[in-house]
């Protein structure tokens, strides 16, 4: 597991959410930049990070520092 990039992916599917619906969700243009994100090519700052969180229906703390297995999560 590549830690938060692949619990980003992992929580966004968990909400039903596209790659587009996410990325938009945050602020980026397209879903180019999110699926960079997935796959652990761009480095998030601490304000993105909060952001897609949010849009994941979670905290930034349980984004980075997860006290639970996604699969055992309500949505």
């Amino acid at each position: 597991m590549n830690g938060v990039y692949d619990r980003i992916r992992q929580l966004r599917i968990a909400n039903g959410l596209t790659l587009e619906e996410l990325a938009r969700a945050v602020g980026y243009k397209g879903r180019s930049m999110m699926s960079q994100v997935e796959l652990g090519k761009v480095d998030l700052s601490l304000s993105k990070a909060a952001a897609i969180a949010q849009a994941l229906h979670t905290t930034p703390k349980e984004l980075l520092f997860p006290s639970n297995d996604v699969s055992t999560l309500d949505t």
